[in-house]
């Protein structure tokens, strides 16, 4: 429970083992995409319940091929998956799929660049992505909800890193450890036009591939 600190317990199984993955959330249901393993062929988009415990289930695929270790964004809509890693393979593509019907995602535009090994975020209006490699990238992208295209370089990290963490309130972004180890949090205005992040403060301690919470609009 959010509303009390403590130990968590086992609800249900994704239908696939993987590693790597993402996520993301409706007001209903929590989605995990993109993983690494089974090779080759995993592109599932899985789906399961908020309101009764139990296992996910198999709804449909990410557009284009197996990939891992990309950055999500979830909209009131829509859920949002974009880069990720295949072998020495980088991509950029920003999929999206619609919570309200089950299915195959589609194509909707491109980050900056090919990257992998970074984090996404949710504002009411923008999905986000930060940090990553390769190289090693303090880049933090936006793009938005309202329509289909492309992102844009809307600032900077502090600190340049792979495999963060990422998280969102309603109103600010945050990036969390990383390579290096790195034990700095990052945040910056969802409502600024450019981007500056700022060090607020560290992690207990240094660590990379953190899990990102999920965070639905």
């Amino acid at each position: 429970p959010l509303a009390t600190d403590g130990t968590a317990t086992h609800v249900g199984n994704l239908a696939t083992g993987t590693e790597h993955n993402v996520g993301c959330s409706s007001s209903t249901h929590g989605y995990s995409s993109m993983g690494n393993k089974p090779a080759p062929s995993f592109v599932d988009i899985e789906k399961f319940s908020f309101s009764s415990d139990g296992n996910a289930v198999d709804v449909g695929d990410y557009y284009g091929t197996y990939r891992w270790h990309g950055a999500a964004a979830s909209s009131a809509t829509y859920g949002y998956v974009a880069g990720g890693v295949n072998g020495s393979t980088y991509h950029d593509q920003i999929n999206k799929w619609a919570f309200a019907t089950d299915g195959t995602a589609t194509d909707v535009g491109n980050l900056t660049t090919t990257i992998a090994y970074t984090t996404g975020h949710s504002s009411t209006t923008y999905g986000y992505r930060s940090g990553g490699s390769t190289p090693t990238s303090d880049v933090i992208d936006r793009w938005s909800f309202s329509s289909d295209g492309d992102a844009t370089d809307v600032g900077n990290l502090t600190v340049a890193r792979s495999a963060p963490g990422g998280s969102s309130s309603t109103t600010h972004g945050y990036c969390a450890g990383g390579g290096g180890p790195s034990n700095v949090i990052d945040k910056w205005a969802f409502a600024s036009a450019t981007v500056n992040a700022s060090d607020v403060g560290d992690l207990s301690v240094g660590q990379y591939y953190p899990a990102s919470p999920s965070y639905q609009n």
